[in-house]
């Protein structure tokens, strides 16, 4: 390809033929092109498309300069589908080519996860076509097309083995006892439910505030643990409570927040005893004046998501370098 080679990954281009999200379990189908502009032969081994979903995570590595960060893409499903290929090579003809592209999603994938925070682990899917070349000192040229994944409804956690209350108590003998009312299936964004409350506080000690949040705990593999919390209520009668007994049913609400995804718990054959899992809380925390005298109640609960809203996340990565883009950098 000579000096063009940086624009051939420009070239390549993806249509599918559903419309996204993509659901796990669904099968999709499209066409990839390459508009072959170039004046000298384009030399090609082999043409392929891939669908892969990795989880993307960040660690810092240190040299005798300083730290720095270091991103790893570990993938969890890759699905492989040669459109053309020889054993030597072959040329492409100038103009426009197309091959038609077909993948079959696992039924139980975990859904896109953006990031939480900058450096945070996420998971994101992607197509990624490969122009592999001959010259085994030359690099491919690809392109990644990135794609949002929505869970299987199948796949989602059940909330029927789920306990219904908790209570916890700190050093003064203050007591929460949280029960959440007439709820036996799973929660979606928008719901409304109602949470019991029972506070006991028989050395009268001065409550600060009981806060209510809604907590989502990502596992992602080797990229670790993040939460995500979203406020809900904050209890206005027991601001500076100082009183023995306090009863109250509330009345709350799932947000339409578009972070929230379905409960969910997948285990990899790639990663040996890593799972890929988010779970939710609802957390109410007391804090009380004093010393070592604030606690936390928290109640699991299962959400169940439509999770319609698509952001494709790090649509702007760096991509591969091409052949004589990396023969400049030396």
């Amino acid at each position: 390809m000579g000096a063009d080679a940086s624009r051939a990954a420009s070239n390549i281009t993806i249509q599918f033929n559903q419309a996204q999200p993509f659901r796990a379990g669904q099968h999709i189908t499209g066409t990839v092109a390459f508009n072959n502009t170039f004046v000298n032969d384009v030399k090609i081994q082999r043409i392929f498309a891939e669908f892969v979903g990795e989880v993307v995570y960040t660690t810092k590595q240190y040299t005798g300069s300083g730290y720095y960060n270091v991103n790893h893409y570990e993938p969890f499903f890759q699905q492989l589908q040669c459109l053309q290929e020889k054993q030597d090579s072959f040329s492409l003809e100038k103009g426009y080519m197309s091959w038609p592209i077909s993948f079959s999603l696992a039924d139980f994938l975990p859904p896109t996860l953006n990031q939480l925070s900058s450096h945070g682990p996420y998971i994101h899917y992607k197509v990624r076509v490969v122009f592999e070349r001959p010259e085994k000192l030359k690099k491919n040229v690809h392109q990644d097309f990135f794609v949002f994944v929505v869970a299987n409804p199948s796949s989602n956690l059940h909330s029927t083995y789920l306990p219904l209350e908790a209570t916890n108590n700190n050093r003064s003998d203050v007591t929460l006892k949280s029960t959440l009312v007439d709820r036996n299936g799973p929660l979606t964004p928008g719901d409304i439910f109602l949470l019991n409350v029972e506070l006991d506080n028989p050395k009268h000690t001065t409550i600060k505030c009981v806060s209510i949040d809604l907590v989502q705990h990502r596992t992602i593999a080797m990229g670790g643990h993040c939460e995500l919390t979203i406020f809900l209520s904050e209890i206005s009668q027991l601001q500076e409570f100082s009183g023995e007994h306090y009863r109250e049913t509330l009345k709350l609400a799932i947000p339409a927040d578009n972070r929230i995804v379905s409960s969910f718990h997948y285990m990899s054959p790639t990663f040996s005893n890593k799972p890929i899992a988010v779970e939710y809380m609802i957390k109410l925390e007391v804090k009380a004046h004093g010393l070592f005298k604030n606690f936390i109640v928290n109640i699991p609960i299962v959400i169940q998501s439509t999770q319609m809203h698509m952001e494709i996340p790090n649509q702007d990565e760096e991509q591969l370098p091409s052949y004589d883009a990396a023969i400049e950098k030396q």
